[in-house]
């Protein structure tokens, strides 16, 4: 049997709807993985200083699926909320979903050191969110 694996997945909106995009994506990652825990949504300036600022919350998880699924999973739902390449090139963001770390490993390293992701993620690991093996 399939042991679980951590996964570490930064959220991010800048469309005039972001809270609501956040909380719809908060639900539906909360859905697909177990043991699933997200810290406070806060804002955060737009790291090329230019676009709208962002709401982001950072969520940590379980799975039993392999990396390659759950990528596919979150970018399928990047699509589902009307996420394409003209709205990137734009700066205009309905979702960004993105699986910063992975079974312990740093997938994502400029992720991992911007404060859009690491105020939430410190956030999480002050309330233990994180099992020490």
């Amino acid at each position: 049997m399939d042991r679980e694996k951590s996964c570490t997945i930064g959220l991010g909106s800048n469309t005039d709807d972001r809270k609501y995009q956040i909380e719809r994506a908060i639900e539906h990652l909360c859905g697909y993985f177990d043991k699933c825990t997200v810290s406070s949504i806060y804002e955060s300036e737009a790291f090329n200083g230019k676009d709208k600022p962002y709401l982001n919350t950072v969520m940590h998880g379980q799975t039993r699926h392999d990396y390659e699924s759950v990528i596919r999973f979150l970018k399928k739902w990047e699509a589902e909320c009307g996420r394409t390449q003209t709205e990137s090139v734009e700066g205009i963001i309905s979702i960004d979903l993105d699986l910063v770390i992975w079974d312990g490993q740093i997938k994502r390293p400029r992720d991992f050191e911007r404060i859009y992701f690491n105020r939430g993620y410190r956030e999480l690991l002050a309330q233990g969110a994180y099992e020490i093996i």
